[in-house]
């Protein structure tokens, strides 16, 4: 009897002993926490005077996705605005033209507007219109979109002839009002560009040749006529 009370007197003052402990945790806590703001105070205190630096973290971007940055698309996207090695061929004088048969101007060819055109007014059919422009070997390449413009008369039919020099280098075929072919050529050894348009129809009929955004590539280290001292 005398071991059992004894044994039992022993484990009521450790569970005394474990809550006793227990109650002093949150005072330990608080102590902890009024530490730890202490020593931030001070870092901050510290990093003020420029006793220390404190390093922002290091943020890594994610990589860009593929394709054309947004200002690149921008500058490709803008219509009428080539880049600083583009040329419209609506900004080259022709040194050769037939009077009011060569327009320039916003022009729709099967259903899509060209706001820098160059376009052959046809006059009577089997007549040849022909323009040429001094390229003075300048240049590297030819692009263009070719149709009859939308406002033609339907009977309208035509063929169009590109010659670099005296080259041929692009032959339409006869072509009709609501079709369109996106055209590109090398001009690099060119001095002089011929557009020759001649109306192919059976009946008389009244309409325009369209040379659609017409834009010329300058060869590296070449500069436009404008831009020459």
């Amino acid at each position: 009897m005398g071991g059992q009370a004894t044994a039992g007197h022993r484990r009521r003052r450790r569970w005394r002993a474990v809550a006793g402990f227990l109650k002093t945790i949150p005072g330990a806590l608080t102590a902890i926490g009024t530490l730890l703001a202490a020593v931030a105070g001070l870092l901050t205190a510290l990093a003020q005077i420029g006793f220390i630096q404190v390093r922002s973290p290091i943020v890594v971007s994610p990589p860009a996705a593929h394709g054309p940055s947004t200002a690149a698309a921008g500058e490709t996207a803008a219509a009428g605005q080539p880049g600083p090695s583009l040329v419209y061929l609506d900004e080259v004088t022709p040194i050769q033209q037939p009077g009011s048969w060569y327009r320039k101007g916003s022009r729709t060819v099967n259903g899509r507007a060209y706001a820098r055109s160059v376009s052959i007014a046809q006059p009577a059919r089997g007549q040849t219109a022909t323009t040429i422009y001094n390229l003075g070997r300048r240049y590297a390449e030819l692009r263009f979109t070719l149709g009859l413009s939308d406002s033609s008369d339907p009977p309208l039919q035509s063929k169009c002839q590109v010659f670099a020099d005296h080259d041929l280098i692009y032959d339409s075929g006869t072509f009709v009002r609501g079709t369109s072919s996106e055209v590109v050529r090398d001009v690099g050894d060119a001095f002089d560009l011929t557009l020759a348009c001649t109306p192919t129809q059976s009946v008389g009929a009244d309409g325009e040749a369209v040379f659609g955004d017409a834009q010329l590539t300058l060869k590296l280290g070449q500069v436009t006529a404008t831009s020459m001292p």
